[in-house]
C-alpha cells in the first residue's frame, strides 16, 4: 500500500484505509486496514494460505485521489508462488492558491456590508467572484488558479464609502494586483484613500411630522460611486450634509408614521452648489369615517373601540389607537380570527400609541395571503389610567386607519341636541362598590338624558 503521494501526512483524510481481497466467486477471503502510523508512506501486508486461482484486490477510496494497481487488480495465484500487487494512491498536483482580503475601518459610522470583486485582467477583466466584507474585517477566497500567462488578478471595491454628515468620502486607491501562488494563501489589504473632491452643503429641512414620529434620511448616487451611512431617529430639524460636488444625488426622507400624504419624500439632482431639500410632511386629510368607544366600569375592562364606515375602507391593514393608558390588546382586536393581528404600544408624552397590524398567512407551499383588519368587529383594550383621585378610566383619544385620521362620533354634530333636563341639572351617583356587582357599568349610564355628570 503506497500512500506517499496521497497527501495523508498531517491529516485524517486517509484514516481507515481498507483493502479487501476476494476470490473469483466474489467471496472475501482477506481484509485489513492500513495502520494510521503507516499512512503517508508504504505498508506491506502478507496474505497467506490462498488457494491457487484468480483474486481481486480492492482498496477503499481516499477523497480527491486516484488509485492504481500494479501490475493489476486481479492477480493470479499459482501453487508455491508469491504474487505482489502494489496499490498506489496519488493526489492531484496542486495548481491553486488562496487569498485573504482585509479592509480597514475608514468611515466608522458605516456598519453595512460592502462588496469586493476579484478580476482576471488576462480575460478582459472578467469577474472571478464577488465577496461581501465589512470594515475592519477580512475574508478568505476559495481555491483560485495560480497567477500565470492566463491568470492575472486585481482586487476591486464595487463602491466607495461615504458619511456625508461628517464629510467623509473614501475610495479605493487604484486596483491592487493580487498574486496567487501554488499551495499558499496570499494576504492583501485593500488600499483606501480620502476623496479630494470639493464638498457642497446640502440642507435637508424636515418638518410637519407628528409628535412621536421620527425620520430617516438615506442617500444614493446615480453612478453607484458610494455606499452611504443611513441617518435615523431624526426629529423635525434641518441637518446639513456635505455632499461631494458633481454627484447625481438621490435623497429619500421617510417618516416612521403612516399618516402622511407623501412618505417617503424624495429628491434627485446633480449637486454643483449649496442647496436645501424640503421634506415637509403633510398629514392625510381626516377620514369621513368615525370611531367611538365604550368604557368599562371603574377599575374594569378599559375600552372597546368601534368603527363606523360612512365610506368603505378598502383592505385596511393597520390601525393606530391613542389612549390615556398602556393597554393590553385582546387577541380578537379587529379580527374574527384569534391571533390574526400583531400589536405594539409605545409612550408618546403622557399618552400611549398602540399599532394593530393584520397578520399575513402562509400556506404549506409558501404562498403568502395578505391579511386585513376586520373593522366590523370591535377592538377590546384592557387597562385604565387615573383620571381623578381614586378613579381609573380608559379614554381613547384618537384612531387612524392606514394613516387616515378618524373623528370620534359626535351625536350632536349635525343637529341641535335638546337639553334633556329642561334647564335642571340631573346628576348620577355611582358608588365605588357597585362595580363589583357589574349591574350598572359606566357604559350603561343614560348620558343622553343627563346634562352634567359628576
Amino acid at each position: 500500500m503506497d500512500t506517499s503521494a496521497a497527501g495523508c501526512t498531517g491529516t485524517t483524510t486517509c484514516n481507515g484505509l481498507n483493502v479487501n481481497v476476494s476470490n473469483s466467486a466474489g467471496v472475501s477471503v482477506a481484509n485489513f486496514t492500513v495502520p494510521a502510523a503507516s499512512l503517508g508512506g508504504t505498508y506491506t501486508q502478507p496474505i497467506t494460505n490462498l488457494n491457487a486461482g484468480s483474486y481481486t484486490v480492492a482498496g477503499s477510496t481516499i477523497a480527491s485521489t486516484t488509485v492504481t494497481y500494479t501490475p493489476n487488480a486481479t492477480p493470479s495465484i499459482t501453487a508455491g508462488n508469491t504474487s505482489s500487487v502494489t496499490v498506489k494512491y496519488t493526489a492531484p498536483v496542486v495548481t491553486t492558491g488562496k487569498a485573504t482580503i482585509s479592509l480597514a475601518s475608514v468611515v466608522p459610522n458605516y456598519t453595512g456590508n460592502l462588496q469586493v470583486q476579484i478580476l482576471n485582467t488576462k480575460a478582459s477583466s472578467a469577474v472571478v467572484n464577488t465577496y461581501t466584507i465589512k470594515q475592519g474585517a477580512s475574508f478568505t477566497t476559495e481555491d483560485l488558479p495560480v497567477t500565470d500567462s492566463t491568470h492575472a488578478y486585481v482586487v476591486k471595491m464595487t463602491t466607495g464609502i461615504a458619511d456625508p454628515l461628517q464629510g467623509l468620502y473614501y475610495v479605493e486607491s487604484g486596483l491592487p494586483a493580487l498574486k496567487i501562488t501554488k499551495g499558499q494563501t496570499t494576504s492583501l489589504a485593500v488600499p483606501m484613500k480620502a476623496s479630494t473632491i470639493a464638498k457642497k452643503n446640502v440642507t435637508v429641512a424636515i418638518s410637519g411630522m407628528s409628535t412621536g414620529d421620527t425620520a430617516g434620511v438615506t442617500f444614493s448616487d446615480a453612478a453607484n460611486k458610494y455606499s452611504y451611512v443611513n441617518y435615523t431617529n431624526l426629529a423635525n430639524s434641518s441637518p446639513v450634509y456635505k455632499i461631494e460636488s458633481g454627484l447625481n444625488l438621490g435623497t429619500s426622507v421617510a417618516a416612521s408614521g403612516n399618516s402622511y400624504v407623501t412618505n417617503p419624500i424624495t429628491d434627485t439632482g446633480v449637486v454643483n452648489a449649496a442647496k436645501t431639500i424640503s421634506a415637509a410632511f403633510a398629514a392625510k386629510p381626516v377620514s369621513a369615517n368615525n370611531y367611538d368607544y365604550t368604557a368599562g366600569y371603574q377599575g374594569g375592562a378599559g375600552a372597546t373601540v368601534t368603527i363606523t364606515q360612512n365610506t368603505a375602507i378598502v383592505n385596511p391593514k393597520t390601525a393606530v389607537i391613542t389612549t390615556n393608558f398602556a393597554p393590553t390588546v385582546a387577541g380578537n382586536c379587529f379580527t374574527s380570527t384569534w391571533g390574526g393581528v400583531t400589536s405594539t404600544t409605545k409612550a408618546i408624552g403622557s399618552s400611549y400609541q398602540t399599532t394593530v397590524t393584520a397578520n399575513d398567512s402562509t400556506d404549506w407551499s409558501g404562498k403568502v395571503t395578505p391579511g386585513y383588519l376586520n373593522l366590523a368587529v370591535g377592538c377590546g383594550l384592557s387597562g385604565g389610567a387615573t383620571v381623578l383621585s381614586g378613579v381609573e378610566y380608559g379614554i381613547v383619544n384618537g384612531v387612524s386607519i392606514d394613516g387616515s385620521t378618524l373623528n370620534i362620533t359626535q351625536p350632536c354634530s349635525s343637529t341641535s341636541c335638546k337639553d334633556p333636563g329642561n334647564g335642571k341639572i340631573i346628576s348620577g351617583y355611582y358608588p365605588d362598590w357597585a362595580r363589583y356587582g357589574k349591574k350598572f357599568p359606566l357604559s350603561k349610564v343614560p348620558f343622553a338624558n343627563m346634562n352634567e355628570v359628576l
